[in-house]
């Protein structure tokens, strides 16, 4: 996403709440006062050092409509590199709150890997998986729970690091793994799609 002068940053948050205001049906019911949500994001706008904070401020004003169907698509670069351009070899979901291990995109790579359908990962590299949750909650607009959940768990084992440790879960045991990192044409990534097809 282009990084503007402060004015063009000002007219892109009015654009967007005029946007909302006056044509989409759902406001009344967003968690925000819709009215209050325009002044309160002028000091993020103009404060937005850079590209990443722009994006960043931007992905925080969609969020407030509460609409899965609302993003930056394919406009936060700058958002995205710093979750990482490399894959884990396992596909993770939250199940009753817990991130899941629920799929291998290459099931051949099980072996090698060390880490069986249904652990549950609690921390990634040392870091408990409920404050990274926490810390990017603001930049996954989603119309509820469920849909905010299934992207966050989409990105969360994304990494630039060759390997990242893992603790999990399983069987009542706690576990350490270190794990590989794929670039995602590494990957049978769309295999779970397909698997109904196979």
């Amino acid at each position: 996403m282009p990084y503007p002068d402060t004015g063009f940053r000002l007219l892109g948050l009015f654009r967007y709440w005029n946007i909302i205001q006056y044509y989409f049906p759902y406001k009344d019911i967003t968690d925000t006062d819709w009215d209050t949500v325009l002044t309160s994001y002028i000091p993020i706008f103009i404060d937005a050092k850079d590209e990443l904070e722009y994006e960043k401020a931007n992905l925080r004003l969609i969020g407030e409509v509460q609409d899965t169907h609302a993003n930056v698509w394919g406009g936060a670069d700058k958002y995205q590199a710093t979750i990482g351009s490399k894959y884990p070899p396992v596909r993770a979901a939250f199940v009753e709150n817990e991130l899941v291990v629920v799929d291998y995109y290459n099931p051949e790579m099980k072996p090698t890997v060390g880490l069986e359908l249904g652990d549950v990962i609690t921390h990634i590299d040392n870091r408990a998986v409920k404050d990274i949750i926490e810390e990017r909650l603001p930049f996954y607009p989603a119309s509820n729970d469920a849909a905010r959940a299934r992207d966050i768990a989409e990105n969360i084992l994304k990494s630039d690091r060759e390997k990242i440790a893992l603790k999990i879960e399983r069987d009542g045991q706690n576990l350490n793994k270190e794990i590989p990192m794929y670039l995602r044409d590494e990957l049978d990534y769309y295999r779970w799609y397909r698997r109904n097809s196979e």
